[in-house]
């Protein structure tokens, strides 16, 4: 953090500062003694005292000028300082939220997490605003704004995903026993996408497969036809290893799911067909590479962009989809040609039916047939017309 001097800490001198845009440098400004700063951030300015004693470095801060009085903050600043001169003061943890976020977060992501890289780029905006501070003495206030200032321009799904971060990481911390309580337990969740029914016709299904297999990136494109005609999360479709396959193409078995349990998935001679197709651009562990080495591709974005547009244009349906949609084709597909709900459970690798009775989605014309019959039963056979009572002239 640079520090500059504004003279004299004062109310007015410090609403002059305003506040930090997004990604400007962290700058903390002092008056008369350097251990006091006013740091703005992208929510508010905040009291911080940073010094070092007997070898120690000991960064602290007391509090947001919105929330108290300077002088209450610079009180409590000038008594942190008294018990760090006096060895008075005891802390439990003297990790900043950036050494948490080195030491343990992040290593911890990168063994366990599939889409690290988002994790990562989500808690960079904790870091950013919070980073210099002591994790001990982030508030649950403290996130609750952040996650106010994030909620401006970005949609509540969105935000959702920024905050369950923010738990992953504080929950890490906790698990350190460097601090005591997640302060992001008590906040209320953000609303997260509500439940979608979208399902490809069998149409939209066909031109889908076919502009994924001749996509001009062979890679994403194969990927998503591969999700298409198997119904598995593009997060483990991206991730295979060629090790997970066996010697005839038949068998794909995932040591590690969503769910945290291993996946078989029996594969239809289709989706070898596919598979073969895309281990003509693997490389020696996965089936879908990234160009960065020793990786696996990133999310398809821009080819489920292409593929959506040629879809359109070949059947004239506009109504949006996404690419997880084809999850939700396939098992309302596959309801529809077994009629066994536990084989589209088993497909799916759901643990309870319940949340495949979300994706499998009976076809249209089957409920109609099935309401009509159920109708036609309740009304004994008999036709509307002749339970009208026709007045005798």
């Amino acid at each position: 953090m640079k520090k500059r001097s504004i003279g004299k800490l004062t109310q007015r001198n410090i609403n002059e500062l305003g506040l930090r845009k997004t990604g400007q440098a962290e700058v903390g400004y002092y008056g008369e003694d350097k251990r006091i700063l006013a740091v703005p951030t992208q929510t508010g300015i905040s009291i911080v005292v940073q010094l070092n004693c007997n070898n120690k470095r000991y960064s602290f801060k007391v509090g947001d000028i919105r929330d108290h009085k300077l002088a209450v903050l610079l009180k409590r600043a000038h008594d942190y300082i008294a018990d760090i001169v006096n060895t008075r003061y005891h802390i439990h943890s003297k990790k900043t939220v950036r050494d948490s976020y080195d030491e343990i977060v992040l290593p911890y992501s990168l063994a366990n997490h599939k889409d690290s890289l988002g994790f990562q780029q989500r808690l960079a905006t904790l870091i950013a605003e919070f980073g210099h501070m002591p994790v001990c003495d982030i508030t649950k206030s403290d996130i609750q704004r952040l996650l106010n200032y994030l909620a401006k321009g970005r949609q509540s799904p969105t935000v959702a995903r920024y905050y369950a971060a923010y738990s992953k990481f504080f929950s890490l911390i906790v698990e350190q026993e460097i601090i005591d309580k997640n302060p992001c337990s008590t906040i209320k969740k953000p609303k997260e996408n509500p439940s979608r029914d979208r399902v490809l016709s069998d149409e939209e299904a066909i031109a889908f497969v076919d502009a994924a297999i001749n996509d001009l990136n062979p890679i994403h494109g194969l990927s998503l036809a591969l999700s298409a005609t198997t119904g598995l999360r593009q997060g483990n479709i991206r991730s295979i290893q060629l090790c997970w396959l066996n010697h005839d193409v038949t068998v794909l078995n995932i040591p590690d799911s969503k769910s945290g349990k291993p996946i078989r998935h029996y594969l239809s001679p289709i989706s070898a067909d596919i598979i073969q197709l895309a281990v003509a651009t693997s490389c020696s562990k996965y089936l879908f590479p990234s160009r960065v080495p020793r990786k696996y591709m990133s999310k398809p974005s821009k080819c489920i962009a292409r593929i959506r547009r040629k879809v359109q244009k070949v059947t004239g349906i506009t109504e949006h989809f996404y690419a997880h949609d084809c999850r939700r084709t396939y098992a309302s597909t596959q309801l529809r040609i077994t009629g066994d709900i536990n084989i589209v459970r088993e497909s799916m690798s759901h643990a309870d039916v319940k949340t495949t009775l979300i994706y499998a989605h009976n076809h249209q014309q089957k409920l109609l047939e099935a309401n009509t019959k159920t109708s036609e039963a309740l009304l004994g056979g008999r036709k509307v017309a002749s339970f009208i009572k026709h007045i005798e002239e």
